[in-house]
């Protein structure tokens, strides 16, 4: 059985019928990192009307969370409100986020919302009170990410949510099943692989990354106003950081500078306009991954099979790697690996990041697995970091596989990395598959390229007969169609 699967696939419905209705084709079984962001359902103008309240719901949930923060100072009950109402669980059911995979990913820690809570408590003591605090506490916050922000807009519209998916599942006559939330019935659908609903994202919503996730969003954001930018990048940016942390220790002076850099900070938010997800355009490359997997898990088929000893599971590995080479280099597969222009035009020297190819393998070994009785895993963090896949029956017949796009430091993380995983997981073989997206070639200043460096470096231990990881090269580059 796969350990995750398409909610098209799950459902028995086409994709294509679940986006013109507005919902997301996600993966279950593994969080895709997508956002709901807050602005973009205050900037949607024709709001499914499930969402009719949503609105004034997250205005009064925030502006409740900045009256109890200004009341609770002296107040533990109070303190522990604000705390609960930060620190929350991630809703369940929807597959986006950074949960690795898991679809209800780690609660937002109770040490992050306290330390939100202490530092928008001493906003409030300079005169900032706007309920945008919370969102904006990504730029200060150590592990408050948009993943969180999104996840507390779930959380306070979660019933709306739960409106919007049955409604849509009665409209496109999916099967659901009875379930009880907050003391309310819904009509939602089962879960694949847990004992709990799916609840349909909101491609509207839909955000690759909101804009009040790191500074430099912050600083694009600024951009349209010259004046702005320039305060932003010279005074703005400096004076928060820097005085954000001793703000109680701050003059009166300070403290109103440091209340009209927030009020600028602020102001920039407010101002930017979001736009929902592209799908069509993917320009994080998940959604067409995604898609490509399905259909290969469509014309996968096999024989059941029971592998045991270190040996055929190296086999098995190797095969199942031979088989993403293929599919890359021999069936027209690596354009998913590279962005595209609004035309849709493969970009070939603009790879996307790493985590592309490695969702698409993952979803590869997971079809695999299913006719085994392997178990594999994504990112495991039992070694001296997390490796990106490791595969086995047992404790003797671990396998650990790295994925490496060939512009990363891959001559390094052969010599270093891989090893210590394999070390950490008590794997019995290692593989270390490198993707060329780049067609470099030797020069004066660099006589052998990193390519060439690792093949050496690969063939003069196996020579010496040096343990080390197996070195499997993947041709990722986009090339002339012949026609041409």
């Amino acid at each position: 059985m796969r350990k995750t699967i398409a909610l098209s696939t799950h459902l028995d419905v086409e994709r294509k019928k679940l986006e013109k209705e507005g919902i997301l084709d996600v993966s279950l079984g593994i969080d895709t990192k997508y956002f709901l962001d807050p602005r973009l359902l205050f900037s949607v103008s024709d709001l499914d009307d499930s969402f009719s309240s949503s609105c004034d719901k997250v205005l009064d949930y925030f502006k409740k969370l900045i009256k109890v923060i200004k009341s609770s100072e002296d107040s533990d009950q109070l303190q522990k409100i604000a705390v609960d109402m930060i620190a929350i669980q991630e809703p369940k059911g929807l597959s986006i986020g950074y949960g690795s995979e898991r679809d209800s990913g780690a609660s937002i820690p109770e040490s992050v919302a306290r330390r939100i809570i202490y530092t928008v408590a001493e906003l409030i003591k300079v005169g900032i009170d706007d309920p945008e605090l919370i969102e904006l506490m990504v730029l200060f916050i150590d592990k408050y990410g948009p993943d969180s922000i999104s996840d507390l807009l779930v959380h306070i519209i979660y019933e709306d949510l739960c409106n919007f998916t049955q409604k849509k599942c009665k409209k496109l006559k999916l099967k659901t099943k009875k379930f009880t939330i907050n003391g309310k019935k819904f009509f939602l659908p089962q879960h694949p692989f847990k004992d709990h609903q799916i609840v349909f994202v909101p491609l509207e919503f839909l955000s690759p990354l909101p804009v009040a996730c790191d500074w430099e969003s912050v600083k694009d954001a600024a951009a349209h106003n010259e004046k702005l930018r320039k305060e932003f990048g010279s005074i703005l940016m400096p004076i928060i950081k820097e005085q954000l942390a001793k703000i109680s220790e701050l003059d009166d002076k300070e403290k109103i500078v440091i209340k009209e850099s927030f009020k600028k900070l602020i102001k920039i938010f407010k101002n930017t306009e979001p736009e929902s997800y592209n799908i069509s355009l993917d320009p994080k490359g998940y959604y067409r991954a995604q898609g490509y997997i399905e259909e290969y898990a469509k014309k996968f088929t096999a024989q059941k099979t029971e592998l045991t000893d270190c040996k055929e599971m190296v086999e098995f590995v190797k095969r199942i790697i031979e088989s993403f080479k293929n599919q890359v280099e021999d069936m027209g597969n690596s354009n998913l690996l590279y962005h595209r222009t609004k035309t849709h035009a493969v970009l070939k020297d603009k790879p996307h990041r790493e985590d592309v190819p490695q969702m698409i393998f993952h979803g590869i070994v997971d079809v695999h697995c299913s006719y085994t009785n392997v178990l594999h895993s994504r990112e495991s963090k039992n070694s001296a970091g997390p490796v990106d896949f490791t595969a086995g029956t047992s404790r003797t017949n671990k396998v650990v596989v790295e994925i490496k796009k060939s512009t990363n430091d891959i001559v390094k993380g052969y010599k270093k990395q891989t090893p210590l995983y394999q070390k950490g997981e008590k794997a019995c073989h290692a593989f270390y598959v490198v993707i060329i997206v780049k067609d470099e070639k030797p020069s004066k200043r660099k006589p052998i390229t990193d390519v060439e460096e690792l093949q050496d470096l690969y063939e003069k231990n196996k020579k010496e007969g040096i343990i080390s990881p197996e070195v499997i090269f993947v041709d990722g580059l986009i090339y002339p169609s012949p026609s041409k």
